[in-house]
């Protein structure tokens, strides 16, 4: 059943299906002990005007709706911190019910700060910070684009994984070319 299922979803399932898929392996093959940088999609602002109490005025509608807001960072155990990013009191699962995985950039630990550091200037020197405060904390590693320039998001992240070449981003940069593949089907 499970390698029928494999099968099926790889060549017939949906986008979602697909990407659900592709993070139960690699979260199995890597045996859920990743360090690196992250990206996680909270939704579009049309799902999170509400929740995040983001202001219809300065961000209107009929322009940003269909924006993406996504939070970055950097993780000694992704799995963990994805987790962490659910978690609907604490998290930002307290805003969005579909917080998901979108990208990863594998890096050791001694890695993280300094990697971090070059993917947060990047995201801001091209304008796709987003600053976001509630009453607990000032939200600094979101970043909000519009779902046609995603693809200039990703070459940022690309930008940084070719700074730090390794056997884990040769896999890293393997999957997202098999994901790339999947989505032109």
């Amino acid at each position: 059943d499970w390698l029928v299922h494999l099968f099926y979803v790889n060549q017939f399932g949906s986008y979602e299906e697909r990407n659900e898929l592709a993070q139960s392996l690699f979260k199995q093959v890597l045996n859920d002990k990743l360090s690196g940088l992250y990206n996680m999609d909270l939704g579009a602002f049309n799902d999170l005007y509400d929740t995040m109490n983001i202001s219809r005025e300065t961000y209107p509608p009929e322009i940003y709706g269909n924006y993406r807001v996504c939070k970055f960072g950097l993780s000694e155990n992704i799995s963990t911190r994805l987790t962490q990013h659910k978690n609907k009191k604490t998290g930002y699962g307290q805003w969005s019910s579909d917080v998901q995985f979108k990208w990863l950039i594998l890096l050791s630990p001694s890695q993280l700060a300094k990697a971090e550091k070059i993917l947060s200037n990047l995201l801001k020197a091209d304008g796709y910070t987003f600053d976001h405060s509630d009453s607990n904390k000032n939200h600094t590693e979101l970043i909000m684009f519009d779902p046609l320039k995603e693809h200039k998001v990703k070459q940022i992240y690309r930008q940084v994984l070719n700074l730090y070449p390794s056997k884990e981003n040769e896999l890293s940069k393997a999957l997202e070319d098999a994901q790339a593949s999947f989505e032109t089907k």
